[in-house]
C-alpha cells in the first residue's frame, strides 16, 4: 500500500491538521484504502482521468478551499 503523510503547521495560531491516506490496488484500479485526518481536512471521491491505474484526489480545506 502507499500512502502519504501530510501535517501543516502554522506558528502563532492558523490552523493545524493532519492526514494520512493510503492507496491500494484492487484489479486494474487505485482505490483509497485508508482516510484518516484530524483537523479541518476532507478528500473528495478519487477520479481516473488518466486511466484506472492513476487516482487524482482532491484535498480540501472546507473554511479555505482545495490544498493541493
Amino acid at each position: 500500500m502507499n500512502q502519504a503523510t501530510a501535517m501543516q503547521q502554522t506558528p502563532g495560531g492558523g490552523w493545524r491538521a493532519r492526514i494520512e491516506l493510503g492507496l491500494r490496488a484492487d484489479g486494474q484500479r487505485a482505490v483509497l484504502a485508508k482516510n484518516e485526518h484530524a483537523g479541518p481536512l476532507v478528500v473528495q471521491k478519487p477520479f481516473y482521468p488518466e486511466g484506472a491505474d492513476l487516482a487524482h484526489i482532491y484535498l480540501v480545506h472546507p473554511p479555505g478551499g482545495v490544498c493541493g
